[in-house]
């Protein structure tokens, strides 16, 4: 006959049930944290000493008991301070939620700085792999057993920057973006206790104190990938109008006045695509200065851009320029709307 029991191990439930409070039906455990002092748990070191943030000691106790618990039970905290030392017990709860909210910001912004490294990293990659690729057809490194070492010693360079930026975005974890999710999904209340009389002097339920988070959209989310990406490949697409440029001009594929208007919407193109991209990687990190304002001007440029492109296809059934203007226009559908949903979309 099976057991009514989430557990995997009975003695995991006997020990749960020695030290902490379990209530096997409502599927609760609780959990009591004592301090002597008020200022055990706050770093009143640190800011303004009539709201101290939490210590980090104090989060990563709680984070550590949380681990403990089997994931199919909640978790109430009830903090067991003996002297509050004139602190507002729901002050303090607020400064709990402040505290990883805080955190979360953190998170977030360190989230970004990885997912741009590891976007550089990869841009790096791929120029080196065309390098190759284009050397190795052009014999630039010569022919023979030199000429496939350089082109090796350069693939793995290529790979290497490749996988290190693989292992940022999925093998390094955030620790504090874990800890949060962790408090958000598994704790049900948090309380403020006074030990002498076993008193609840304030309480919260965790959807009340999380909710009251901003918290980043699904959307606005979007919005800084597509940036990132599509800024990515604009600052490739720069380096490539430049190798374009350099190879028509080696072979005399241009002349005369028509050598002088390519080069001339060749280096406005480089120029363009280039400051285009510093623009939208300095808006995902959120530095809307300097040259960052020029995102919006080249949005203005493309949705222009997008009009006539439409007109020239209309015209010319070309089926090579088609493709490459539905991968031109796949990159500037994410640059202009990571924008326009970055800028005007608030929430």
């Amino acid at each position: 006959m099976k057991k009514d029991t989430k557990f995997d191990n009975e003695r995991q439930l006997l020990l749960l049930k020695k030290y902490y409070q379990v209530d096997e039906e409502n599927k609760i455990i609780t959990i009591n944290v004592h301090y002597d002092k008020a200022s055990d748990f706050l770093n009143t070191s640190i800011g303004n000493n009539n709201n101290p943030i939490i210590r980090d000691e104090a989060l990563e106790n709680v984070n550590n008991i949380i681990q403990s618990i089997p994931v199919v039970y909640k978790v109430r905290i009830n903090f067991d301070i003996k002297d509050y030392e004139n602190y507002n017990p729901k002050n303090i709860i607020q400064s709990f939620n402040d505290t990883l909210e805080l955190n979360q910001y953190t998170s977030r912004r360190l989230r970004q700085r990885k997912n741009l490294i590891a976007a550089t990293l990869i841009l790096v990659g791929v120029i080196l792999l065309c390098f190759m690729v284009i050397g190795k057809n052009k014999i630039w490194f010569g022919e023979g057993i030199k000429a496939e070492v350089i082109a090796e010693t350069i693939n793995i360079a290529a790979w290497v920057f490749v996988w290190e930026a693989v292992s940022m975005l999925f093998l390094e974890k955030s620790e504090q973006k874990i800890f949060a999710l962790r408090i958000r999904t598994r704790v049900s209340e948090i309380s403020m206790l006074e030990t002498d009389r076993n008193n609840i002097l304030a309480c919260e339920t965790a959807e009340a104190i999380f909710g009251k988070w901003d918290n980043e959209s699904k959307l606005k989310r979007y919005s800084k990938m597509a940036t990132l990406i599509s800024s990515m490949i604009l600052i490739f697409t720069s380096f490539y109008t430049l190798y374009s440029l350099i190879t028509g001009i080696i072979t005399n594929t241009f002349s005369g006045f028509f050598l002088i208007v390519v080069i001339v919407v060749s280096i406005i193109s480089i120029l363009a695509y280039f400051f285009a991209g510093i623009a939208g990687l300095r808006n995902y990190i959120g530095k809307i200065n300097g040259i960052s304002k020029f995102m919006g001007i080249y949005v203005a440029i493309l949705i222009v851009n997008y009009v006539i492109t439409i007109i020239g296809q209309i015209t010319n059934s070309n089926l090579s320029i088609i493709f490459s203007t539905i991968g031109s226009v796949v990159i500037n559908f994410l640059y202009i709307s990571g924008y326009i949903i970055d800028k005007y979309y608030k929430r």
